[in-house]
């Protein structure tokens, strides 16, 4: 797909290293690392020989995906807080790894990547101005499947199937 149309970017959502190996020799232009870079050491070090490559990092509760059954934060400001502190964290590892700051995309996660309880999304989506002005870097929010917009709704969109 990439040879044949040139002009479109794909990305890959992983957390392992390897896959995105295969989808960057494929032609890819950028890697959405859903651990945020936590899951697979290797991951750091390939993005940071592949410079032209752009790499998301996606906050999520916890390094092995979501966080849905983990309590919801008790405090209205801790899961902004716990968003900056993971992206701190991981910003360093990137640097100290090679990843240039240009390749850098940072997600905050939304939904079950954050908590069971939707307030904590809404509480990221108001914190954006934050995070975009600490870090000067451009937000990534994927909005697709998110059942904290339900939760906050009353909108019924039929059965899923």
């Amino acid at each position: 797909l990439t040879s044949s149309n040139p002009s479109w970017l794909f990305s890959i959502d992983t957390l392992n290293a390897s896959t995105a190996q295969l989808a960057i020799e494929a032609g890819f232009a950028m890697v959405n690392d859903v651990s945020g870079g936590r899951r697979d050491p290797a991951m750091f070090p390939l993005l940071a020989r592949h410079p032209t490559v752009g790499l998301v990092l996606m906050y999520c509760k916890n390094a092995s995906g979501r966080a849905d059954r983990m309590p919801p934060s008790s405090l209205a400001d801790d899961v902004l807080n716990r968003v900056q502190g993971f992206f701190d964290e991981q910003l360093e590892k990137a640097a100290s790894a090679g990843v240039r700051r240009s390749q850098l995309i940072l997600d905050p996660g939304m939904g079950a990547f954050i908590s069971v309880n939707p307030a904590d999304s809404v509480r990221v989506l108001h914190g954006l101005p934050l995070l975009k002005a600490r870090y000067g870097l451009p937000l990534y929010i994927g909005a697709s499947r998110k059942g904290f917009l339900k939760a906050l709704t009353t909108v019924d969109d039929g059965p899923k199937g």
